[in-house]
């Protein structure tokens, strides 16, 4: 399927941390991230970029 980037979403209470189910994710896709509140994500054809309310962007070239 060409997937370059897994974002997390609406994660279950069960993990305490983002971290957690961070680092079980990576155990399968490498590129993922775990979005928050208010995080952008816009998606094109060739790539995407992530921003984390300003803090930190992510892009897939």
């Amino acid at each position: 399927a060409n997937v370059k980037l897994l974002v997390l979403t609406h994660i279950s209470t069960r993990y305490t941390t983002d971290l957690n189910i961070k680092e079980e994710a990576k155990e399968i896709f490498e590129n993922t991230v775990v979005a928050n509140d208010f995080t952008e994500i816009n998606v094109g054809k060739d790539k995407a970029s992530i921003n984390f309310k300003n803090i930190l962007t992510v892009n897939t070239d």
